[in-house]
């Protein structure tokens, strides 16, 4: 939904604000063998915004103009749990350091079967902004000044929480029976891959500042 504000507070003042939000979700199923509760998932969106701008007439030749913003998105993804601790069915070594994270994914080739855990991951975008100019008109000069201040941080993460923790993937392939579905009820993978992604948090400051004159050099030419 969307709100807004148009107010004039006599005739030199104006103010305008906005505040916006979005909030879209969708749910999602992974894998051919949907067993386990991570192997459905949902991605949650919550996009906000707000913006403030004020015009106000300092005197008939003189105006200042000053805008603030922020706008941000958070998004997750991915099951909520529960998470199971998977060397508790005989998978060894798959819990190092005691923390919650994703069953692995099985993959059975040949016959088109796997059980797909979907890791959850996190995007959080903010961003602010704050913009002051000045306009002033002086005989054939209309000169127009200001300046910018702008934050960005963001936080990207993976795993439950946020922890990097990776769900891994078994492959059977038959390289020890000769079928698939034997080495997986045997539990002999042909290979194993994991890869844990540590979170990665942004941020970034800007600034920017101007000076503009327009000069009316004659009624048919502006140097700008």
């Amino acid at each position: 939904y969307t709100i807004r504000i148009d107010q004039n507070f006599g005739s030199k003042d104006r103010l305008f604000g906005r505040y916006w939000t979005d909030n879209p979700q969708a749910d999602s199923v992974s894998g051919t063998m949907p067993i386990l509760p991570t192997n459905f998932s949902n991605i949650n969106i919550k996009n906000r915004s707000l913006t403030f701008n004020n015009t106000y007439t300092i005197s008939p030749n003189f105006l200042s103009q000053t805008t603030f913003a922020y706008s941000t998105v958070r998004q997750n993804y991915g099951s909520a749990g529960p998470f199971e601790n998977f060397q508790t069915v005989g998978i060894n070594g798959w819990d190092t350091d005691g923390v919650p994270q994703t069953p692995p994914t099985f993959r059975i080739a040949a016959y088109n079967l796997n059980m797909e855990a979907n890791n959850p991951s996190q995007m959080f975008d903010t961003n602010y902004l704050f913009s002051q100019n000045l306009t002033w008109i002086h005989g054939r000069h209309s000169v127009k000044f200001g300046f910018d201040f702008g934050r960005y941080t963001a936080f990207y993460g993976a795993g439950p929480g946020g922890n990097g923790r990776g769900s891994g993937t078994f492959f059977f392939n038959g390289s020890f029976t000769g079928d698939a579905l034997a080495d997986f009820v045997l539990g002999l993978p042909s290979n194993l891959n994991r890869s844990d992604i540590l979170p990665i948090p942004l941020s970034s400051n800007t600034y920017a500042g101007f000076v503009q004159d327009d000069f009316k050099v004659s009624r048919r030419l502006t140097l700008n």
